[in-house]
């Protein structure tokens, strides 16, 4: 899972639970699933002042997936990021 808040772009890998942030431009390892949002957005999810499925449906969440592939379970996984 990748986010984007427009500086650079910060991954996290839940079956190895590490972190790492990448220059904007790089080339990223797949598969991956890039989120766009705001440093706000971000910080309302984590408190669970929004919902992540809330701010998915009210487009404050661009998604970027590469390969083109759906994977319900990566979405599921968001619901669970929280503080």
């Amino acid at each position: 899972m990748v986010f984007d808040f427009g500086d650079d772009l910060y991954t996290s890998n839940y079956s190895k639970s590490e972190t790492a942030v990448f220059k904007k431009g790089s080339v990223l390892p797949e598969p991956y699933i890039k989120i766009t949002l705001s440093k706000a957005d971000f910080i309302a999810l984590l408190l669970q002042m929004i919902d992540w499925n809330v701010a998915a449906g009210s487009y404050r969440l661009r998604f970027f997936r590469k390969p083109e592939q759906y994977l319900p379970r990566a979405y599921v996984l968001l619901s669970v990021l929280h503080l």
